[in-house]
């Protein structure tokens, strides 16, 4: 049935993954003066899983709020991190990844999401 976590479990370790990439995200912003919010950024994502999510034969509306909870996680996760290694500058992390293969990992976990979203439709809709 899914392991421990029963047939949403592949969801579950999905949405753990992705909020872990925050911690990522969090360490190429930090110290650059690049801000935690990325409106435009969010924009283009909640766009293009309205456009996968009716793609895949998912409720868009649905899909969008789901993935507007994952950034909200994300930005949570960031802002933590932020206050953590501006009080504890040792813990600040020493080299800042790029960017550019984080977001396509988020896209690559986007798509997956949509997938285990799809997949456990009937599950989730169950009492």
């Amino acid at each position: 049935m899914g392991g421990p976590l029963g047939r949403l479990g592949p969801l579950t370790g999905l949405v753990i993954e992705r909020i872990r990439v925050g911690d990522d995200v969090a360490a190429a912003k930090f110290g650059t003066g690049a801000p935690i919010e990325d409106p435009a950024r969010e924009g283009r994502v909640l766009d293009q899983v309205r456009a996968q999510a009716a793609a895949a034969g998912l409720d868009p509306d649905a899909a969008v709020a789901f993935f507007r909870d994952q950034i909200t996680a994300s930005k949570i996760t960031q802002r933590g991190l932020f206050a953590r290694w501006t009080a504890r500058p040792g813990e600040a992390p020493a080299t800042r990844p790029d960017l550019g293969p984080i977001r396509e990992r988020l896209d690559r976990l986007t798509r997956a999401l949509l997938d285990e979203l799809k997949d456990t439709e009937r599950s989730r809709a169950e009492p």
